[in-house]
């Protein structure tokens, strides 16, 4: 182990250091399946954690870690800027602090964990995989006693009759999220630490507990992950690919047409009204970005857009207009796109979107330079993964869902420096 890396298991106040950060990182897969929010809260106290063991042996540099986040200092100060151009200044700025408290405690646990040795990093991995496995087996058990568990936890109303006791899957919609975000890297990262039976346990498991449940961009996730991650160990030079393509998606996805024809339109609103009900978010959300192109309606701006609370009822096209369930009963606009490249461009513009591009791509440029090779594919599969759930689910904005992005990118950066057979 290097002089500089950070040991996991010392007596003293480093062993209850690190048994606190196991168990906070047992409990991420558990908890955030059955509480989402708690991710908020799960965030700080994995990096205030990961800090008390790295401080307790002479390494809790938070100036050092604070310093390497520089990139995404102009992306958080225009979020504060955007104020001064919102809608409603308070509530923005608001946001903006609570974001950017987010920010810094995952460039701060990111920097910490990279402190650690490749042994420690494995260590730490365990946990969270047998986490994740026992959160698995709850779902897969919950399946096969017709989903009690999940019938619990949904206390939303429905907008039609439910049917299909699969439907009360999507309870675990967002702990599968996270869950398909984090699979891939997990499994490599156990993999070349010499874990190999609980890498493929804990694969086999979350994929099955994913593929089980209702939510298809956790799916979508899975797939891209998968993908992704095979790629990069079959082809390592590949990785640069991923840079390029957040770039052009960026740029481009605000000028790409979402135009169904009716044919493709009565399928959509009759077997996915999601679906349906996205391209009508998108194209409305498009009209007002090309409104104010440059900076954008300011931060949170897509809860107070002129127009977005209107109603939009839309039924199959079989159907009389006036049916009492229609596959479509819901605001223009509701809370946030669906997308966060369309968010950002609406409420930051072009100048958020660049801002968020450079801290994206020169993140990945600096890991990719310094760890070229095989060891770009857990951080490849984790970003591959985020992004079908980042571009058709939830607002980018939303605090859980930032603290799970920041958990798994630091896990997946932590978990890419591990080399080939660390541990046996």
């Amino acid at each position: 182990m290097g002089e500089n890396k950070i040991a996991i298991l010392v007596p003293g106040p480093s062993l209850a250091a690190t048994s606190l950060l196991r168990a906070l990182l047992f409990a991420l897969g558990p908890v955030i399946y059955a509480a989402h929010l708690a991710a908020a809260t799960l965030l700080p106290a994995v990096a205030l954690a990961a800090w008390w063991l790295a401080a307790g042996q002479g390494q809790g540099d938070l100036r050092r870690d604070l310093v390497r986040g520089w990139v995404w200092v102009p992306l958080l100060l225009l979020m504060v800027a955007s104020a001064s151009w919102s809608m409603a200044p308070a509530a923005s700025l608001l946001l903006a602090a609570r974001l950017i408290g987010l920010a810094l405690c995952g460039i701060v646990l990111t920097g910490i964990l990279g402190r650690f040795s490749p042994e420690a990093i494995i260590r730490l991995a365990v946990p969270l995989a047998w986490g994740l496995c026992a959160a698995s087996v709850i779902i897969l058990a919950d399946l096969a006693l017709g989903w009690p568990l999940a019938r619990a936890m949904d206390h939303r109303p429905p907008v039609l009759p439910i049917t299909d006791p699969y439907i009360y899957s999507y309870a675990y919609s967002r702990g599968d999220d996270f869950h398909a975000i984090a699979l891939v890297p997990l499994a490599i990262g156990l993999w070349r630490g010499g874990r190999r039976r609980l890498a493929v346990v804990q694969f086999i498991l979350g994929a099955l507990a994913i593929l089980s449940c209702a939510q298809l961009a956790a799916k979508l996730a899975l797939g891209c992950g998968i993908g992704a991650g095979a790629l990069m160990l079959a082809a390592p030079m590949l990785r640069w690919l991923l840079p390029v393509a957040l770039v052009m998606l960026g740029a481009l996805l605000p000028l790409v047409p979402v135009d169904p024809t009716p044919a493709e339109w009565c399928w959509l609103v009759e077997h996915k009204p999601s679906a349906a009900e996205r391209i009508l978010i998108w194209n409305f959300v498009d009209r007002n970005i090309r409104e104010r192109p440059i900076l954008g309606w300011g931060l949170d701006g897509s809860r107070r857009m002129p127009g977005g609370k209107e109603r939009v009822w839309v039924t199959t096209c079989d159907a009389p207009p006036d049916a009492p369930f229609p596959s479509i009963n819901s605001e223009v606009l509701p809370l946030h796109p669906h997308n966060a490249v369309l968010q950002i461009w609406l409420e930051l513009g072009g100048v958020g979107v660049l801002a968020a591009l450079f801290g994206l791509v020169a993140s990945l440029w600096r890991f990719y330079r310094a760890h070229p090779g095989r060891s770009a594919a857990a951080l490849t599969a984790m970003a591959a993964a985020g992004l079908p759930v980042a571009l058709i689910s939830f607002g980018i904005w939303q605090e859980w869902w930032v603290s799970v992005l920041l958990l798994n990118a630091a896990m997946g950066i932590a978990l890419a420096r591990v080399p080939a057979a660390t541990a046996r």
